[in-house]
């Protein structure tokens, strides 16, 4: 390759570095791309670069072709095989996801094997198969007593299946390693589920005396007053979150629940935006409006919910009025 070949091909992948971290990825794969063909296909790794950034784009039927390419090539194969199992689980082809990181799983180092055993679980959630999903994060815990995420995810799972306990173990666990905000609310709704109001209450102290009172403390501190009933209070911690659409329109979706409202929650429902539309969220509407009569709405809600997310199937069947409707799917 000329000299001047060689800076020409040195600023494209300056501007794709660019490109990529302002998360324009379609655009750094496209010029990734041509930086490889430019450069006469010699360096095989920027193929493994063009399958993350491709992944990234949403651009999944590049990202496998580009893998698939890396693994025929001997490119990485390790970290190949983990991209192309993550790569059919966001396309929705869950069995191809799962064989991939089983197949990681038998040539993975011993430094990344708890990672596989996660994305195991998340493959198997994702599926449907909720048995499958806890036993592989309660092995990559075993494996790597760290991993925060794991903790979390099989705290979701026990969440949906009401074994709140077992979830208030897990995310506690979870919290001394890593600390978030939606973890700490999901702690906090487990003990007011569960009615161990003052543990909740200590909780909420505690945050609010390592935080001061923002809108994540607010949030919780109404959730607990939600339990209690005191209307008001909830109301006067809504008007001081509504500069937070995202919070105060999960306090008002709390509040009208819990108050059995459900024509009004049913109208903020159809308000959420369209991305933030994801399988709870169908479940949920599913459930509303059944709760105001309307049936034919309900069944379609709950398909689109059980399409996103399959394991939602296995919750609704602990539910007699949902389980009416999942045998008409």
């Amino acid at each position: 390759m000329t000299f001047l070949l060689q800076r020409f091909a040195s600023k494209l992948v300056n501007l794709a570095n660019r490109l990529a971290e302002k998360r324009h990825f379609r655009f750094a794969y496209c010029v990734i791309r041509f930086v490889y063909h430019l450069e006469g296909k010699n360096d095989t790794n920027k193929i493994l670069i063009a399958a993350t950034w491709a992944l990234k784009g949403k651009l999944y039927k590049k990202a496998i072709k580009c893998l698939n390419f890396c693994i025929k090539e001997d490119i990485q194969v390790e970290k190949a095989l983990q991209l192309l199992g993550v790569v059919y689980r966001l396309s929705k082809d869950y069995k191809n996801a799962i064989r991939v990181h089983k197949k990681c799983l038998e040539i993975s180092s011993e430094d990344n094997y708890a990672d596989i055993l996660y994305l195991l679980g998340e493959d198997y959630e994702k599926f449907g198969e909720t048995e499958n999903a806890k036993r592989y994060y309660k092995d990559a815990i075993e494996r790597d007593p760290i991993k925060h995420k794991a903790y979390f995810r099989l705290a979701d799972i026990y969440i949906a299946e009401q074994e709140y306990k077992k979830a208030i173990k897990l995310l506690l666990e979870g919290l001394k390693i890593y600390e978030s905000d939606e973890q700490w609310i999901k702690l906090v709704l487990c003990y007011l589920l569960t009615k161990q109001l003052s543990a909740a209450r200590r909780i909420i102290d505690k945050l609010i005396e390592k935080r001061g009172y923002n809108d994540f403390t607010l949030y919780v501190l109404a959730l607990y007053y939600i339990n209690e009933k005191n209307y008001q209070k909830v109301e006067e911690i809504y008007e001081k979150l509504r500069h937070n659409i995202d919070l105060s329109q999960a306090l008002k979706i709390k509040l009208l629940l819990e108050k059995k409202e459900y024509k009004r929650l049913l109208d903020i429902l159809k308000n959420v935006q369209r991305k933030k539309r994801n399988g709870e969220y169908w479940y949920f509407r599913s459930v509303v409006e059944a709760k105001v009569g309307k049936e034919n709405k309900a069944l379609r809600s709950i398909r689109k919910a059980i399409k996103m997310q399959p394991a939602l199937k296995k919750k609704g069947l602990k539910d007699v009025k949902m389980l009416k409707m999942i045998e008409r799917i």
